[in-house]
């Protein structure tokens, strides 16, 4: 019997399998990344508006009321 010097149909199939599970898993990573900074980014706004309204009252000198 000769030897093979390629690959077979099934050979090149599982690597393109593994390829597109580990693009998969590559995909969804960035995806969550993407997710996350948004957050980030919301929450970054939303302590400087907080600073900003504690440096106007400051400055002001006027502070609210307590109940």
């Amino acid at each position: 019997m000769k030897k093979q010097a390629g690959m077979t149909l099934i050979e090149v199939m599982v690597a393109l399998a593994v390829f597109a599970l580990a693009g998969l898993a590559v995909m969804q990573a960035t995806l969550q990344q993407i997710r996350q900074l948004g957050r980030m980014e919301e929450k970054t706004v939303a302590g400087w508006l907080a600073d900003n309204q504690l440096v106007q009252l400051r400055l002001e000198n006027r502070w609210p009321a307590l109940s």
